[in-house]
Order: structure tokens, then C-alpha cells, then sequence
């Protein structure tokens, strides 16, 4: 579940900072979490 929230707040800051490398590296960190989980 905390995966959830990071991949939310991750595509929150990626939309308000209007920055496409921030989005790509949560989705990175969202995949090695994954990966774990």
C-alpha cells in the first residue's frame, strides 16, 4: 500500500513541477519497489 502512495505523490510533483525527468524517476524508484514488494 505505501507503494501506492508513493507512485500518487510522485505523479502529483511531476504535474506541479511540470518537469518530465522528476516523473521518470519515481517510475524508476516505483519499479525497484515492485520489485521488492
Amino acid at each position: 500500500m505505501d507503494n501506492s502512495s508513493l507512485f500518487v505523490i510522485c505523479g502529483v510533483l511531476s504535474i506541479d513541477k511540470g518537469v518530465y525527468i522528476i516523473g521518470t524517476n519515481c517510475a524508476v524508484i516505483n519499479i525497484i519497489n515492485f520489485s521488492q514488494f
